[in-house]
């Protein structure tokens, strides 16, 4: 009878202890997914990149919840991207190896802001150039260095947008077009090469919709373009009226007097 229930209190004891430790890794978990993503994300677009809370659960599946890329400089709005929430389902032991497997990422009704700015450049391409760049630095600096810390590679083998909103801001006016944007299917990114660093993970998904909104929306985003180069080479003619004009104003009063 002792012995049984010795027995029952091991058993309890040894449940507890389970139970304890797989709350604090899910708790450690969601906290280092949470900071990695926000440091690193925002540290990758040179924008503020933010997810609000990380969920996942003991069997890889979970959410991100409110994530938010802000605008690169040099443009009015304030955010670039913006969704409630994104579904996520990784390989839970691959958290503890050099490559993580992340099996699904679903981004559902998200909404996107594209902005042309008075130099006529846009927000997305900006973004992408961003990331390219501090790529390009991070290699350099591995490089340099003999005995650098391996960085975590990605493989996503499936990748959603659906029901995704755009919202073109008019160049130089306070009026918005809205945008359906077709569904984004991609899959097993970075599985040929075993594994694809967050940079170049983050820079081909934003490319793959830039790609898409060029073929939805294409024909008004070129229209604009061709609007704000129209804007400027009327500025700049006015700009040289004005120059000529004050030449022989100038001209006019040196010879009165």
């Amino acid at each position: 009878m002792i012995f049984k229930l010795k027995f029952l209190n091991l058993i309890f004891f040894l449940f507890i202890f389970l139970l304890t430790s797989c709350l604090i890794f899910i708790f450690s978990l969601n906290s280092i997914v949470k900071k990695s993503i926000n440091e690193y994300g925002s540290y990758t677009t040179k924008t503020d990149l933010n997810v609000l809370k990380s969920q996942i659960f003991l069997n890889g599946e979970g959410k991100l919840n409110k994530l938010t890329i802000s605008n690169p400089k040099g443009f009015s709005g304030k955010e670039f991207f913006e969704v409630d929430d994104v579904n996520i389902l990784i390989d839970i032991f691959s958290v503890f190896s050099k490559v993580l497997i992340i099996d699904n990422l679903e981004i559902i009704k998200p909404t996107l802001y594209f902005e042309i700015n008075e130099n006529g450049k846009n927000n997305i391409e900006e973004i992408i150039k961003n990331i390219e760049s501090r790529s390009n630095f991070l290699n350099q600096k591995v490089q340099q260095q003999k005995n650098e810390k391996i960085e975590k590679k990605i493989i996503l083998k499936q990748f959603i947008v659906t029901d995704a909103t755009f919202k073109i801001l008019v160049p130089k006016s306070e009026k918005v077009v809205t945008l359906g944007l077709s569904p984004i299917k991609l899959n097993n990114i970075g599985f040929n090469e075993n594994g694809i660093k967050f940079d170049l993970l983050m820079s081909l998904v934003l490319k793959t919709i830039y790609e898409q909104l060029s073929i939805d929306g294409g024909n008004l985003i070129m229209g604009f373009r061709n609007l704000q180069n129209t804007k400027d080479k009327v500025k700049k003619l006015e700009s040289q009226i004005m120059e000529k004009i004050n030449d022989q104003l100038k001209e006019k009063l040196k010879n009165v007097f």
